[in-house]
């Protein structure tokens, strides 16, 4: 019993062993933890966008914000979902200087901030309707990770025509 209640007392004041992963299936939950850490970058944001979308980054003003305050952001979308009117707001971006390039497709949604958080998007393969599962993480092995799969559909990724 004392060994219990020591492991009871220890759960609830400190760091869990997996505090550095979460997983949200609720969008309004996913937009705010996205919103969250876009507020709080300071250096580089990356991101893979595809429908749908819980929080479109092209109607997030962060965004802006970052970039006005020096951060480096690059968003990587499928270009399937990119119709006139996206493109018109995409080229506002990047006249702001932020990063755009195309893909014919990307493998999950990601979210990467500082190179350490982030969250990953994963579409549902059970159900008929669109949903996503996301993983928020902070961890600096899963963003070096992420990072490198970024860099890689990056550079085969094109520039919007």
């Amino acid at each position: 019993m004392d060994d219990l209640r020591a492991a009871y007392v220890e759960g609830q004041g400190g760091r869990g062993t997996l505090d550095y992963l979460r997983i949200v299936t609720e969008p309004a939950q996913t937009a705010a933890e996205y919103r969250r850490m876009l507020a709080e970058v300071t250096g580089e944001y990356l991101e893979f966008s595809r429908p749908p979308y819980a929080v479109d980054p092209l109607d997030e003003q962060l965004v802006r914000q970052a970039r006005t305050a020096g951060v480096t952001c690059r968003l990587l979308l499928e270009s399937a979902a990119l119709d006139a009117t996206y493109r018109q707001r995409l080229s506002e971006y990047v006249a702001a200087g932020v990063e755009v390039r195309q893909t014919e497709s990307l493998p999950m949604k990601l979210a990467l901030f500082d190179g350490r958080a982030g969250m990953i998007a994963l579409l549902d393969p059970v159900v008929t309707r669109p949903t996503w599962t996301s993983v928020v993480f902070d961890h600096e092995g899963m963003g070096h990770a992420m990072r490198g799969l970024f860099e890689d559909y990056w550079r085969r990724g094109t520039t919007l025509g």
